[in-house]
């Protein structure tokens, strides 16, 4: 998991709470499924590091690590323009510049 991302937790209606040990926070969910015997609990990661879900005898390991960088650059520059219109420039000359698979 990623420091804010969210996860899901069912268990059976007849187990204990879960309680969220570490960087981790565990709430029940509003919509409950308790007519079909499971309650729905919701699993956020808070920050970096490693935590533990306990449902009475039952344990989760959770590893939240760091957030993913963003890359620097997502487009290349050949990338620029197909799609897109530009002013100035007509229709034909772009569909001149498409390459030849297209």
């Amino acid at each position: 998991m990623r420091p804010g991302s969210l996860r899901a937790l069912v268990l059976p209606v007849g187990w204990p709470e879960p309680v969220g040990h570490g960087p981790v926070r565990v709430t029940p969910e509003e919509r409950s499924e308790e007519g079909a015997g499971v309650r729905r609990y919701r699993v956020e990661a808070l920050e970096r590091g490693s935590g533990v879900i306990a449902a009475g005898d039952a344990r989760w390991m959770i590893e939240v690590r760091g957030v993913r960088l963003p890359p620097e650059q997502t487009r290349d520059d050949t990338d620029d323009g197909w799609g897109e219109s530009r002013g100035g420039l007509s229709r034909s000359w772009w569909e001149e510049q498409r390459p030849p698979h297209w």
